[in-house]
């Protein structure tokens, strides 16, 4: 199932690292997301960070809270730096493919875009708005009964003309 999307969030975000991280790490309303997503959480929850980077700041607020931190990343080098700064389990994978093993208490998909500079459409984490979608349906099955589910992402309608095959009318 993984796109070219998937390739192009990988070559993009492989070689950024902590540059990455310093970008983000200080983002007032990722974090108060986050403190308010701990807030409703319960110590030892365990929980997913898709996307997670260099784990700096979702995983390791998430860790740093006594949560069991599940991160996954498509980038090897990010994946890297994450496992050495952040307690909890860091794996490479595709968030398209990716398969949760067990459940989660919460899903955290806190999501960067960018510009596909061939077709100019936005793309969230790399990914076509459809891919996002059928990702986080997806993933939400592996919650808990009661889970949280926290995604992070700019309104389409504001990235998105009319005319774009991605535009939903209804804004649902």
């Amino acid at each position: 199932m993984s796109t070219q999307g998937a390739q192009f969030g990988k070559d993009v975000f492989e070689p950024l690292n902590i540059e990455y991280e310093n970008a983000y790490k200080h983002n007032p309303f990722k974090r108060a997301c986050i403190e308010k997503s701990i807030s409703m959480l319960k110590p030892g929850s365990r929980v997913l960070d898709v996307g997670c980077g260099t784990g700096v700041p979702v995983s390791s607020m998430l860790a740093e809270a006594d949560m069991a931190v599940t991160g996954i990343d498509i980038a090897p080098s990010m994946i890297e730096i994450a496992k050495s700064k952040v307690k909890g389990e860091f794996l490479v994978a595709d968030c398209l493919e990716y398969q949760p093993q067990g459940t989660f208490d919460a899903i955290f998909v806190s999501a960067a875009e960018q510009v596909d500079l061939e077709t100019g459409h936005r793309l969230t984490l790399s990914l076509t708005y459809a891919d996002v979608h059928a990702m986080v349906f997806r993933l939400a099955k592996s919650l808990s009964v009661g889970g949280l589910l926290v995604v992070g992402q700019d309104a389409a309608d504001d990235h998105v003309s009319q005319d774009d095959p991605h535009w939903d009318e209804t804004h649902s």
